[in-house]
């Protein structure tokens, strides 16, 4: 394509501008090249400029509108189109205007799949309205991508309780409890254990407190003084001695000065 020497120097001025983030004087110089741009490429470049600028400053009313004007334009790319999908899904959330940026959301996933944080978004949508069965599907795609954020496993024992399927609950609780290592699942799930009916027979409690020393979390003195004796129930001197010595010899429990 010919581009003419009026729309080159405006649109080279303003890509220069944009640059260095001047954003101010790079919207002027596009005003300058729309006015000498004749094609729909030269046209499509103008406007493809805008929502970058507008999208970066967050002027989210803008973006949107550029958006739309560059795609009315035509000529965009698969990989642009993209860009522009999740630009828009920002935009509309950056607006406020909810129901549009949860429809530009789920459309994303479905179009070129979703990041961890993506499917945990959908599946709190989910969640909120009631729809635990598709919460739990996504939740779980969510953790199957990365689970290292605990958003997705709350939704999940969210969704569980709602629908009173305790011992999905406490499964899930348990994988939360040995990946964040915090007294948030770990507390609750030992307190879950202790309610077992075969609990003082030792094999639940041992099970629950050796996953957890396992998985490094912190036992408390107290816990650790419990596993012991679940040990020493079971007749496990070795397991007993090797758990409850250090509280011994610190003083924490027999009275060691």
């Amino acid at each position: 394509a010919i581009y003419s020497k009026e729309f080159v120097e405006a649109y080279q001025a303003a890509t220069a501008a944009y640059n260095s983030r001047n954003y101010a004087v790079a919207l002027q110089k596009l005003d300058s090249a729309a006015t000498h741009a004749k094609t729909n490429q030269e046209k499509g470049a103008v406007e493809q400029m805008r929502v970058g600028i507008y999208c970066a400053q967050n002027n989210y009313a803008q973006c949107i509108a550029s958006i739309e004007k560059a795609r009315a334009i035509g000529g965009v790319s698969g990989a642009l189109n993209q860009n522009y999908d999740k630009q828009l899904y920002s935009a509309y959330k950056g607006a406020g205007q909810t129901a549009k940026a949860n429809a530009q959301l789920k459309a994303n996933v479905t179009k070129y799949g979703g990041t961890a944080d993506e499917l945990a978004v959908l599946a709190k949508m989910e969640v909120d309205a009631k729809n635990y069965g598709e919460a739990i599907k996504l939740a779980k795609q969510s953790i199957a991508k990365s689970g290292s954020k605990p958003v997705p496993y709350n939704i999940l024992l969210n969704a569980y309780t709602a629908q009173k399927n305790m011992p999905e609950f406490y499964n899930t609780l348990e994988k939360a409890a040995i990946a964040f290592k915090t007294a948030t699942y770990w507390k609750p799930f030992i307190e879950h254990a202790k309610a077992e009916p075969n609990y003082r027979s030792g094999s639940a409690g041992l099970d629950v407190y050796r996953a957890l020393d396992a998985a490094g979390v912190k036992l408390t003195d107290s816990e650790k003084f419990e596993w012991g004796k679940q040990a020493q129930s079971q007749g496990l001197s070795i397991e007993a001695e090797k758990v409850m010595a250090p509280l011994f010899k610190s003083g924490v429990y027999g009275g060691a000065s």
